[in-house]
């Protein structure tokens, strides 16, 4: 059905589409500005110099994709654990976690890419897309150059939620969905001290994550003895947010957590704290099914969907759109548009809908000793659990209830 795929981008959404297609189709065309991506970008803004962990569904989606990419993931020392110290290697996928940095994770993808695909490269920015007509379709290039192509060349657009490309379409289509997250993210890097021994730490997800009333804080350990610490605030509480903007300050808070404040006796902070202001919960999808785009043209990633950075969800949703892209292509029928967008939105639209409900509270700061969890007899109670092995139940269920966004 196609000849040729041009794909716009060139971050994981991307690159991970050639991975996905370069064994059916030769002929790979990358558009996109230049980027150098680089072992340490913590002076970065933006997603890729935030935390993430990363869920079994986007293990599930690679393995489907191709089994290859979890072993190469492996033989860069990045694999799926155990979500919690607490649990041993044996256990079913929904437990598992992959706790990278967003940098140290798309750099592990260009690396694959680089050894896997032979794609010709184009530094260049679309600022247009058009249709000419039922079987044209019209790339507008930064510099002026203009490229037409036919219904023989399949167009995928990885290039985020500010892709210029899907913004007309969108302006088009009445059934769009699009909200302001109403949370703002902070973001600290930190690095252990290369005698420190991680196990020995409190569990980043079962211990160090807590509410403070005013803000949500977690803590998401990485390779090579990086953590990043991440509070969740209500962006229209202005005065807290302008307050941990400031590294002193943005340490002090942390320190409120007993538990996080083990994991920052034994590392030194690097750098300053990073903002990442109200992202979107985005559902783009109706495109797909109200013919609007051009029939070779595709959205995959944050393009298509996205929501409130959870976990690494995102991810995991673009990994989804590239499986069912690459499934319909080697269908007997090829891709439909239509058949595309049904099954998007079969799979991910109820997570997007709990993400729309998902509201970080507004109110006034509760210490951690004084937060319901912890009084004394509820903390007895969880430690006799955990000192008999009773809690190890709670936390696979709790893993397994919140590994498929």
């Amino acid at each position: 059905m196609f000849k040729k795929v041009i794909i716009l981008g060139n971050g994981y959404s991307a690159q991970l589409a050639a991975i996905a297609l370069h064994p059916i189709i030769k002929d790979i065309t990358i558009v996109s500005p230049k980027k150098d991506l680089v072992a340490n970008p913590i002076d970065l803004r933006g997603q890729s110099a935030h935390s993430h962990i990363f869920l079994p569904r986007l293990q599930r989606e690679l393995l489907n994709i191709d089994p290859e990419i979890l072993q190469e993931l492996s033989e860069l020392g990045h694999k799926f654990v155990p979500g919690s110290n607490r649990l041993k290697q044996n256990v079913p996928m929904g437990c598992n976690r992959l706790f990278l940095t967003r940098w140290q994770f798309d750099l592990a993808i260009n690396t694959i890419f680089n050894k896997r695909v032979n794609a010709s490269c184009v530094n260049d920015k679309i600022v247009k897309m058009d249709k000419i007509d039922t079987t044209q379709t019209l790339l507008a290039m930064d510099s002026g150059r203009l490229i037409k192509v036919d219904n023989t060349t399949l167009i995928i657009d990885g290039m985020g939620t500010n892709s210029p490309c899907i913004l007309p379409f969108m302006k088009e289509c009445k059934d769009v969905i699009e909200e302001k997250g109403n949370v703002v993210y902070l973001t600290q890097f930190f690095q252990l001290s290369s005698s420190s021994d991680i196990s020995s730490l409190p569990d980043p997800i079962f211990d160090c994550a807590h509410n403070f009333g005013n803000a949500y804080i977690m803590l998401y350990p990485a390779n090579d003895l990086w953590f990043t610490v991440t509070i969740a605030i209500n962006d229209a509480n202005k005065p807290l947010i302008k307050k941990l903007r400031n590294s002193d300050s943005f340490y002090k808070y942390c320190k409120e957590s007993p538990h996080i404040k083990k994991w920052l006796k034994k590392s030194k902070m690097i750098g300053p704290n990073r903002i990442y202001i109200n992202p979107k919960n985005r559902w783009n999808v109706p495109i797909f099914q109200s013919g609007i785009a051009p029939p070779n043209y595709i959205a995959i990633g944050d393009a298509l969907t996205s929501m409130l950075p959870t976990l690494g969800a995102n991810c995991s949703f673009t990994a989804t759109h590239i499986r069912i892209l690459r499934d319909l292509i080697l269908s007997p029928k090829g891709l439909d548009q239509t058949i595309f967008a049904k099954q998007v939105k079969k799979e991910q639209f109820a997570f997007f809908q709990n993400a729309l409900e998902s509201k970080i509270q507004n109110g006034e700061f509760i210490s951690y000793a004084q937060a319901p969890q912890n009084r004394l007899l509820k903390r007895l109670k969880k430690l006799i659990r955990k000192t008999i092995g009773l809690d190890i139940k709670r936390i696979k269920k709790h893993l397994i209830d919140t590994s498929s966004l």
